[in-house]
């Protein structure tokens, strides 16, 4: 049975990508094999750096990329938790 077309959108509207989508074009993650490891090292500079995919706390936000670290919410300019670091 062939897939339905999908709806056309409406006249001036386009359809925002899924939050994951987002994420990975802002934060490209490493790529890992079927055990979890990171399949290749690559250097990491302004233009080009690969994200750790297991990021689950804020434990090593700050840290360089390569030690599994993320940009803390002052790195981004998040505005609600700016304060985060100091406010938990």
């Amino acid at each position: 049975e062939p897939e339905p077309e999908p709806e056309p959108e409406p006249a001036g509207e386009t359809a925002l990508p899924e939050i994951n989508d987002i994420m990975n074009m802002v934060f490209p993650m490493w790529e890992v094999d079927e055990d979890g490891n990171r399949v290749e090292v690559k250097e990491c500079a302004v233009e080009s750096c690969e994200w750790n995919p297991y990021y689950i706390t804020k434990r090593y936000d700050g840290l360089h990329p390569d030690f599994g670290g993320h940009p803390t919410d002052n790195d981004v300019k998040y505005a609600f938790f700016g304060s985060s670091p100091f406010e938990g």
